[in-house]
Parts: C-alpha cells; structure tokens; sequence
C-alpha cells in the first residue's frame, strides 16, 4: 500500500505544526496573563481584609516572574512566526519539517526586548502602578502599631 503526498502536502504539513507551536505559545501567554490578574487580585483581596500590607510583597516577587514568562511566550511566538514565513516561502521540495528555529532568522528577539511591548507592557506596569499605590495607601492610611 503505497501513499502518494499531492503537491504542497509536505508545506501544509509543516506550516500546520508551526501553526500549532504558535497557537500553544498564545494559549499560554494568554494563560499567564489570566493567573496573573487573579494572583495579583487575591493578593490585594488578602491585604486589604485584615490590613496585612505584608501580601503586597508577595507581588513584587510574583510579577516580574510572570512578566518575565510572558515575554518568553512572546518571543518564542515571534520566532516560530518568522520560522512559518520561511517556510511558507519555500519550495515544496526543500520541507524538512525542521522546527528549529536559525538563530539567522532571529532580530533581536530576547526575552528583554519584549517586556514592554504593546502586548504585555501596559499590562504588567499597570498593575505594578496599582501595587505601588495600594501599598502607599496601605502603609500611610493605617495606624501605626504601638
């Protein structure tokens, strides 16, 4: 029983896994996004029901950790981008299915050059402001114990 692959099959294929790669690497950008808002906001829940500014620390820690996953996501997504238009614009015969990306396709693309992007940026130094001026109030609105 022998298969015959029609013209173009092999491209499809492989610009179908590259598809699939960039899909999953949104999915997950998205996912942080949304653990991020829900840790942050029980965070500031937890601070302001007892007073306790103590869980404002906590997000110092936990943001920049997100932040920083979320870049990866990004810039693994725009590598595996580049990588789809490479392939998209080559000849059906030379499909590899090589779903490495050549660090000769790469511009620049560290996990830092992303961190404020349209994307993430406004998000993550929002809700940073938001920490700074709940922990201001928080620190400065409360009486001091004796």
């Amino acid at each position: 029983m022998s298969t015959t692959i029609t013209t173009g099959e092999n491209k499809r294929q492989h610009l179908d896994f590259l598809q699939n790669v960039i899909t999953r690497m949104n999915a997950n950008s998205f996912a942080i996004k949304g653990w991020t808002v829900a840790l942050v906001s029980a965070l500031f829940a937890l601070s302001a029901k007892d007073s306790q500014y103590q869980f404002i620390y906590v997000i110092g820690v936990v943001l920049p950790v997100f932040w920083g996953l979320d870049a990866y996501y990004l810039a693994q997504e725009k590598r595996y981008r580049a990588l789809y238009d490479h392939v998209r614009a080559t000849d059906e015969g030379a499909i590899d299915f090589d779903m490495v990306v050549p660090e000769s396709m790469v511009k620049a693309n560290t996990v830092l050059s992303f961190v404020l992007t349209d994307s993430i940026g406004p998000l993550y130094i929002f809700i940073t402001l938001v920490a700074g001026g709940v922990y201001y109030f928080l620190t400065h609105s409360l009486p001091k114990p004796v």
